[in-house]
């Protein structure tokens, strides 16, 4: 053997220095700032690519109806106003009270159809979120 053939491996040592001295606030206070500015950019991006970009699926409305129906004070529904106004786009807003607009005509014909399957009047009001009166004069003038 030679003798290069019996040298020990060699060893790689890692230094490094750390201090308990904070980074001056003049450098800080430019990262802090540069974060901000593009976490806020990307969130804008995100919403306004969520809105180009989809339309609300029935499991969406099924839980805004739901936690609407759950929402039994004005106060609760207020929360659920705020929640929604910050979590829905502009688009789905749009779909959603076009549509609710398009319920709300057929409303006499979705009960006709209901009382000619034999349902009573207090289901169909509660199932459309109306009163039994409202669904008794609809049925009378059929």
């Amino acid at each position: 053997m030679s003798t290069n053939d019996q040298q020990p491996p060699a060893t790689y040592v890692h230094v490094s220095r750390t201090t308990d001295t904070p980074a001056p606030a003049t450098q800080a206070a430019p990262a802090s700032s540069l974060q901000r500015t593009m976490l806020a950019a990307i969130q804008q991006y995100e919403r306004e690519f969520a809105a180009a970009n989809s339309s609300p699926t029935v499991a969406t409305l099924l839980d805004l109806a739901q936690s609407y129906d759950r929402a039994d004070t004005h106060t609760h529904r207020e929360q659920l106003a705020a929640e929604v106004a910050d979590e829905i786009s502009l688009a789905e807003a749009g779909t959603i009270r076009r549509a609710a607009e398009a319920v709300k005509l057929a409303m006499p014909g979705i009960i006709a159809r209901a009382n000619l399957r034999c349902e009573d009047t207090a289901t169909i009001a509660r199932e459309l979120g109306v009163t039994p009166s409202y669904v008794r004069r609809i049925i009378r003038e059929q």
